[in-house]
């Protein structure tokens, strides 16, 4: 069971995967976050998925993605990356995209992905899912 959490006013986000006794099996942090706040989440984040309700309403800042509310290709071209160009190949890049968490990672990537380009022409979107351009290693923008 594949999860993605959002936190309001943090870019990035948390991939939660459970194996098949809902154990927490997968823990991926790809959000900007100083050490307290990531200190919190090691220490917070449910350890069992029937935790993960309860633990996502604790406050409104929370937002849990999974199968059921998947962001969408038409979601990512029209909504979020802003380049419309080349829609047939993008979408065939984006049902490439094996999992819930590439796709959330996709969408809430693009932030950091144009902060990242600086002045750079911005890739079509479809090379910008079939590079996985996406998969930005987070840290490169956490200040020192």
């Amino acid at each position: 069971m594949d999860h993605a959490l959002l936190i309001e006013g943090y870019k990035g986000a948390i991939r939660l995967k459970y194996d098949a006794k809902g154990r927490l099996c997968i823990l991926d942090i790809r959000m900007f976050c100083d050490a307290e706040k990531y200190s919190w989440l090691i220490l917070n984040l449910p350890v069992d998925v029937k935790l993960l309700p309860g633990f996502v309403t604790k406050t409104d800042k929370f937002k849990l993605i999974n199968e059921a509310n998947a962001p969408t290709f038409d979601h990512f071209y029209k909504n979020v990356y802003g380049l419309q160009q080349g829609r047939s190949d993008a979408a065939v890049a984006w049902d490439k995209l094996d999992n819930l968490w590439d796709q959330v990672l996709a969408c809430e990537m693009v932030p950091v992905y144009d902060a990242k380009r600086g002045s750079t022409a911005k890739q079509y979107p479809a090379t910008y899912l079939n590079k996985r351009t996406f998969d930005i290693d987070i840290n490169y923008f956490v200040k020192k």
